[in-house]
């Protein structure tokens, strides 16, 4: 609907200088025929500013051109924060649903409430400023999030052989190796992620490489013949306690106790239990600038960067040191690489 064209002697000086100056730009397209483009170059102003004054200009004339105050000036016209959240918690929902889904009965709520209802891209606006991180989690769950955005992935298997893992150690023991000669023996030994249990080992001279841990992991698939080993191999822990005689410590997870319990054997030869508890997270802030400074690098106490890093490391490892420790070595690592 065009709108009421105003009068000139309605408009203030202002204005009406404006209105001329814009004219006087237009002049050209309306009485020599040239293009609203070449008009838009030679004043160094967009295309669709020039459209937008030429519609103007034929709907109210030369008033038209000139700049009218809003008639909501002075009210707020931002949308209720109720309403943006009421966007985001349905952008949220699972199944998702779309952007016209959303503005539809966002719409409809505004009109029962009261509300301006807002435009469909004002709806859109607000879904795409949701964090993905929330969005993946709303929508896809904690393990699709912790994969995607955790700033340490820690992998869980869901049940036993799932994955296994390969360790690495000298013993504190010294024997004689092939040329009679005493040495302390690399252990490598293979662990089932899901029960903690020991399938599989190797006892060497070699220092740990791709063909000593190749070499642990055809004994831990292969048949045993001995039946000692059953299912866990634990005895066989045991068994190098007894004939070594060197002092042996196993760190597990909580729980670990009640399980060597199972193996009289073994859970006889246990001097002591000593729980390890989370750190602190002054604790925890204390370790990392510590190990900061031994990598050569300082954390900044006002530094917004660093704090804000050392606050996510406490969140996603929750104080446990084993994921700490995982965690600082892969920043060593990406060090020595860069």
């Amino acid at each position: 609907m065009a709108k009421v064209p105003v009068p000139l002697t309605a408009l203030s000086e202002e204005q009406r200088v404006e209105a001329y100056a814009r004219f006087e730009i237009l002049r050209p397209a309306l009485e020599e025929g040239v293009s609203q483009a070449q008009v838009a170059r030679t004043n160094h102003i967009s295309k669709s500013t020039v459209q937008r004054w030429m519609t103007r200009y034929r709907e109210q004339g030369l008033a038209g051109l000139a700049t009218t105050a809003r008639k909501d000036k002075g009210k707020s016209r931002r949308l209720p924060q109720t309403a943006i959240q009421l966007v985001e918690g349905l952008a949220l929902q699972t199944p998702p649903r779309s952007a016209a889904a959303i503005h539809r009965q966002v719409a409809a709520i505004a009109k029962e409430q009261g509300w301006k209802p807002p435009c469909y891209e004002r709806v859109r606006q607000i879904i795409k400023n949701l964090s993905p991180a929330l969005v993946t989690y709303a929508h896809q769950g904690a393990a699709a999030y912790r994969e995607e955005f955790d700033l340490l992935y820690r992998r869980e298997a869901t049940h036993a052989n799932a994955m296994w893992q390969a360790d690495h150690t000298t013993l504190d023991v010294l024997l004689l190796d092939e040329t009679g000669t005493p040495a302390k023996p690399w252990l490598t030994a293979i662990e089932d992620d899901y029960s903690r249990m020991i399938v599989g080992y190797r006892l060497s001279f070699q220092e740990s490489t791709a063909l000593t841990t190749a070499l642990a992991l055809r004994q831990a698939i292969w048949r045993k013949e001995d039946p000692r080993w059953h299912a866990s191999g634990l005895e066989q822990l045991r068994d190098l306690y007894d004939k070594g005689n060197f002092g042996l410590v196993l760190i597990g997870q909580p729980g670990l106790e009640k399980r060597l319990a199972r193996y009289p054997q073994l859970y006889s030869r246990v001097g002591f239990v000593h729980q390890f508890h989370v750190l602190s997270q002054d604790e925890t802030r204390w370790l990392l600038e510590q190990r900061w400074n031994h990598l050569g690098m300082h954390i900044r106490v006002d530094d917004f960067t660093d704090q804000e890093a050392l606050a996510a490391i406490v969140r996603i490892t929750g104080g446990n040191f084993r994921v700490i420790h995982r965690l600082l070595m892969q920043v060593e690592r990406i060090l020595e690489i860069n």
